[in-house]
């Protein structure tokens, strides 16, 4: 039992040259063109950060509710007493943790952070265009 933090980033994010990262151009500005698209740059390094980045992020989140020590699977589990030919043993320390793993979980997930269209590493987060989804608009 334990709890870990996975996530994906789609591969046609990661490919500077697929047909996705091409279309985005970014062309937003706030002033001159406010419909414009994010760069292909800065999605793919906010969607990193919206992930897994330190500080606004899945991963922060994940990291926060893991850290507290009444979620803290360690510091719970050894603070459970038994001796392990116990037939209740095994079920305690499972009714006791798996609604730990649960909050831990669901704290990685909710509240959403700032979006991929935001800079969310800084404050105030600054927004940088939407993304351009298929079909693809064009750039000019």
């Amino acid at each position: 039992m334990g709890t870990a933090y996975y996530y994906v980033i789609s591969p046609d994010l990661l490919n500077s040259t697929s047909a996705f990262s091409a279309a985005q151009c970014g062309n937003y500005n706030p002033t001159t063109n406010p419909n414009g698209y994010i760069s292909y740059s800065n999605l793919l390094s906010n969607t990193i950060r919206h992930e897994a980045g330190t500080i606004n992020s899945h991963y922060a989140q994940y990291v926060a509710a893991q850290n507290n020590p009444t979620n803290n699977l360690g510091t719970v589990g050894e603070q459970i007493v038994g001796l392990p030919t116990d037939s209740n043993f095994a079920s305690t320390v499972q009714n006791t943790l798996n609604p730990k793993v649960s909050t831990i979980s669901t704290s990685a997930e909710s509240p959403e952070p700032r979006s991929p269209n935001y800079n969310g590493s800084v404050s105030p987060c600054v927004y940088q265009g939407a993304v351009n989804y298929s079909p693809y608009a064009a750039c000019h």
